[in-house]
């Protein structure tokens, strides 16, 4: 966390969060006290109150700070590809490479979901809305009419749903190694092909009743 150019307070602050974020993936929402967080970042208990009135508002601070959404849609803008496959490939690249930034975020992302319902996680996706609609844009300008008539929003929810699945149940795997190897063997690239074209063999087939 870079702090240099600063004020003192805010150095303060940042020093907080990330005392913070070391407490709550170690040891859990509940298990962290705002004294430890104080006391990790160097503080008086007193001091912290100067900066966060809560616990909960320290935890969405570090929610915010640490999502790997801050890596991700910069890292979007340099994704290129020589045709629309090439290009969703480079992209869903990028998506996995800012998830690998900080993989205790899922730690992060499961107090939200248990303590406080997913409204941290919703929130930055709102602020975010506006970024996930460039990236759309930029797939669009970068197709030759190939894409089929998907809403955009759920053309979206879908490509970084899929990829951020991949991700996460990539590192619940890693967690029991005595799962057969097939399961990681050329996994990106499936999770990509099955994106991309489905699991049917005939994509022409109607689905459920309708021919998407």
């Amino acid at each position: 966390m870079d702090t240099e150019g600063l004020s003192k307070g805010e150095q303060t602050r940042r020093e907080i969060i990330a005392a913070a974020h070391t407490l709550f993936v170690k040891q859990g929402y509940h298990g962290t006290s705002m004294r430890e967080i104080a006391k990790t970042a160097g503080l008086a208990l007193g001091g912290i109150y100067n900066h966060f009135a809560t616990k909960e508002d320290i935890f969405r601070a570090v929610f915010v700070e640490y999502h790997p959404i801050n890596y991700i849609f910069p890292a979007l803008a340099q994704a290129h590809g020589e045709s629309t496959e090439a290009l969703l490939r480079d992209i869903a690249r990028h998506i996995i490479a800012g998830l690998k930034e900080d993989p205790d975020f899922i730690n992060l992302l499961s107090i939200d979901i248990v303590e406080f319902q997913g409204s941290n996680a919703s929130s930055v996706l709102r602020t975010r809305l506006p970024a996930l609609e460039g990236v759309y844009r930029q797939i669009v300008s970068a197709s030759s009419n190939d894409l089929r008539p998907i809403p955009p929003l759920i053309f979206l929810r879908s490509f970084f749903g899929l990829f951020i699945s991949y991700f996460m149940t990539g590192y619940i795997l890693n967690l029991a190694p005595e799962l057969p190897d097939e399961i990681n063997q050329n996994a990106f690239d499936y999770f990509i092909e099955i994106f991309l074209h489905g699991v049917l063999s005939d994509t022409g087939t109607h689905r459920g009743g309708k021919n998407l």
